[in-house]
């Protein structure tokens, strides 16, 4: 005896005109792994370069560089100790406004 009760029919099913999550994921991985190996031979090649350049015969060094004159350093040294007076004034010094905190 076979019932007929309402019985779902299936209509979930995959239409052919839509996406394949799976080739767009396959092509992702493999653009990302093809950056990763490029990146890598850039990064490989410029090491390599850079490795073989000589520091040494482009650095050219006279014995003479340029001195700092006394009276740069005697004016910098005076900004600094002006500074740390304005400072020091300014700390204890009252305060002109009152606090109302307190």
């Amino acid at each position: 005896m076979d019932l007929k009760i309402f019985k779902i029919k299936k209509k979930f099913k995959k239409s052919e005109h839509q996406p394949d999550p799976d080739f767009f994921w396959k092509i992702v991985l493999s653009v990302t792994a093809i950056l990763v190996l490029l990146s890598f031979a850039f990064g490989a090649y410029l090491f390599f370069k850079i490795n073989k350049e000589d520091v040494e015969s482009e650095v050219q060094y006279d014995g003479q560089a340029k001195k700092i004159s006394k009276e740069r350093l005697d004016r910098a040294l005076q900004y600094f100790t002006d500074r740390s007076n304005k400072s020091s004034s300014i700390i204890n010094s009252p305060a002109p406004v009152s606090d109302p905190s307190l």
